[in-house]
């Protein structure tokens, strides 16, 4: 990120606010990005991101591959799939009618495929369950530690009993919960 706004901080070191000489700072975004199909004539598909507050943009061309070789090969009412709820094919789960989610675990009448990982996020600054778990059907399943003393926990598995310190190797000096 480049411009008047990144040098404000810096402006003091300079003899005019200018920015010739400020450092430009690399920001990182995470995006993504689910078709609901395949486009007609299997075209591909660009879209502009601008994020608020920023004048530079990125063009993404989508390119689209919406058959495979093993798409040939699935597996109809595969366990899988939450109890058959769709067919394995290609290593994933394609869902029936009715039903979303990595492995068809969710029914659409229950939550709607956009809210799922909103209702995941503490807001929107945050990563999907704090990154320390996994959204199904839009309610966080925090992950599990090998050692079962330890674990995630919170409505976003934001909180963990073993970043605090240890007395006699034990956690929070045994207070944890």
């Amino acid at each position: 990120m480049c411009g008047k706004h990144a040098c404000a901080p810096y402006f003091h070191r300079f003899k005019s606010q200018s920015c010739f000489d400020c450092p430009c700072f690399q920001v990182t975004f995470t995006i993504s990005v689910t078709s609901q199909g395949c486009p007609k004539q299997g075209k591909p598909e660009t879209i502009k991101i601008k994020p608020l507050g920023f004048t530079e943009e990125v063009e993404i061309t989508l390119s689209f591959i919406c058959e495979c070789e093993c798409h040939k090969e699935g597996v109809a009412n595969s366990d899988d799939c939450h109890f058959g709820n769709g067919t394995y094919e290609c290593g994933a789960c394609k869902c029936y009618e009715g039903r979303v989610g990595k492995r068809c675990e969710c029914s659409s009448n229950d939550v709607a495929t956009e809210d799922m990982d909103r209702t995941c996020r503490k807001d929107n600054g945050t990563d999907i369950c704090s990154g320390s778990g996994e959204c199904v059907c839009g309610t966080c399943e925090c992950k599990k530690k090998d050692n079962s003393e330890e674990r995630y926990s919170g409505q976003y598995c934001e909180c963990d009993n073993f970043n605090c310190d240890r007395s006699e190797s034990k956690l929070c000096a045994g207070k944890a919960t």
